[in-house]
């Protein structure tokens, strides 16, 4: 049976989470060494544009974290800064 996105969202809900902040310090890093193979004059063709999907994939997975994250802060702490 697959998980509850609702209640997996939840889990979210933290206002510091020093695993989470260490987690995204973690994927930060990753990107940036995946930019920089990316965009090395080394490499060419089939491994460029690997590193780049590989850089692109793992922006786009923090980028879900983080509003995952918003959204279970939203609905637990209610809207922030009038939005």
């Amino acid at each position: 049976m697959a998980p509850d996105p609702n209640a997996t969202r939840r889990t979210l809900a933290f206002e510091k989470n020093e695993v989470f902040d260490a987690v995204l310090a973690y994927m930060d890093a990753a990107i940036a060494a995946e930019v920089d193979r990316a965009i090395s004059y080394s490499i060419e063709g089939e491994k460029r544009v690997h590193a780049c999907g590989r850089a692109e994939a793992l922006r786009d997975f923090k980028d879900l974290l983080l509003a995952e994250q918003e959204e279970a802060q939203r609905e637990r702490f209610g809207s922030k800064n009038g939005a």
